[in-house]
């Protein structure tokens, strides 16, 4: 049978408020009729702006409806639980200007590896190796941010920033904004010490996807890329405010501003313009990375063709990072949902799986997308590639 998808978790909880039909959909801003098949299965709830706006009409989390974190089911996925727990225990219990309770490694060793493991994150099959290591570099880069020398302190708080940026790269993908927004929130701290615009807006840019609802992640991203601007000049500072703008764009993709969104993609063109494809600490920026962004703003806005049209002209061999070339798969995948054309979104979830399966496999909106397959397939007759993979994602019990 099928698993309870987010249009189940939204007829649990209206009824669970006492609410018909007719005033969620008049409190969410959608029709009736819409409502009704989000519920039955019958249409997808794919976009994020119908679930941002189902959320905070019902008065709970984004994160609850999309069914994140995923349960513990199997030994691998309780492994993950352990680690992001590991992780929670570091960032709850250091803060910046208070030295923990250990003997760091030596700073070099540790700035080191504070650089290596973003990169090592934007390889196949290394989120848990990551995972493993953060919480004690974190917990060590505390104690010398605290206790060094000035040179010291600075060059700890440097690779603060980017310990704090991994952490929320491994941790968004496993559905716990709270803590993403704790850990760039930590990075924001130790650059706003350090004083220096770039690494601000760095720690800003991954802070901006743990924000409760997009319209923060939209406003927090148009703060921080009005401070950078009148400090860019080189190529980091010009590739940092192209993310900025991408996580605006996207924002405001979500929120309905059309205008927005065409003004922060035209800013990051520009940039992207200048700098050409860049793997600067792991940012990846340039006019291949701006497709991509360009195909996740197309799905948001229910534009499935548009996105498949953006997508053919990415040469993903041009993009070295496995968790970027994944997300412009799985979004491809989206995109012919929304068109209707099954067999190639399987074809592409897939091929996103055998990059990284555990993004794939706790993506809620594969898992929706998903669900939307066997319902037009009428399950029973579902071809048993679909089946397997639904069962993985989750969409299938």
């Amino acid at each position: 049978m099928t698993a309870d998808g987010i249009g189940a978790r939204v007829r649990m909880a209206r009824r669970a408020k006492g609410l018909t039909l007719e005033t969620l959909s008049g409190l969410a801003g959608m029709s009736t009729s819409a409502l009704s098949m989000f519920e039955t299965g019958a249409r997808s709830l794919d976009r994020l702006s119908y679930i941002d706006n189902l959320a905070r009409a019902l008065g709970v989390s984004r994160t609850w409806l999309l069914g994140q974190p995923a349960e513990p089911t199997t030994a691998r996925s309780a492994g993950r639980h352990h680690r992001i727990e590991r992780i929670r225990v570091a960032l709850m219990d250091t803060e910046l200007g208070e030295r923990p309770e250990v003997e760091p490694r030596p700073l070099p060793a540790l700035t080191l590896l504070a650089r290596s493991v973003g990169a090592t994150l934007h390889r196949p099959g290394r989120v848990d190796e990551v995972a493993d290591r953060l919480p004690a570099l974190l917990t060590e880069l505390h104690a010398w941010a605290a206790s060094g020398d000035e040179r010291q302190r600075r060059d700890a708080l440097r690779a603060l920033v980017l310990a704090c940026a991994a952490t929320c790269g491994t941790i968004k993908w496993f559905g716990h904004p709270e803590l993403v927004w704790i850990a760039g929130e930590r990075g924001r701290q130790a650059a706003r010490r350090l004083g220096e615009p770039v690494w601000v807006g760095l720690a800003e840019f991954y802070r901006s996807p743990g924000a409760t609802a997009y319209s923060r992640t939209l406003s927090t991203s148009e703060r921080a890329v009005a401070a950078l601007l009148p400090h860019v000049g080189d190529g980091l500072s010009m590739q940092v405010a192209g993310m900025l703008h991408l996580m605006a764009a996207f924002g405001a993709a979500v929120v309905g501003r059309a205008e927005a969104t065409r003004s922060h993609l035209d800013e990051a063109a520009g940039l992207a313009a200048r700098t050409g494809d860049r793997t600067d600490l792991d940012l990846f920026f340039g006019p291949t990375n701006l497709a991509i962004w360009r195909v996740s703003v197309a799905v948001e806005r229910g534009e499935g063709g548009r996105a498949a049209e953006i997508a053919r002209g990415i040469d993903l061999r041009t993009m070295p990072s496995v968790m970027r070339q994944a997300n412009l798969l799985t979004d491809l995948g989206r995109a012919f949902v929304q068109e209707r054309r099954d067999t190639r979104a399987l074809n592409a979830f897939r091929s996103a799986e055998r990059l990284v399966p555990e993004v794939v496999h706790g993506h809620p909106l594969v898992r929706e997308a998903t669900g939307r397959m066997l319902y037009r397939s009428r399950q029973a007759t579902a071809s048993s590639d679909l089946r397997a993979f639904a069962h993985r994602v989750g969409a299938l019990d």
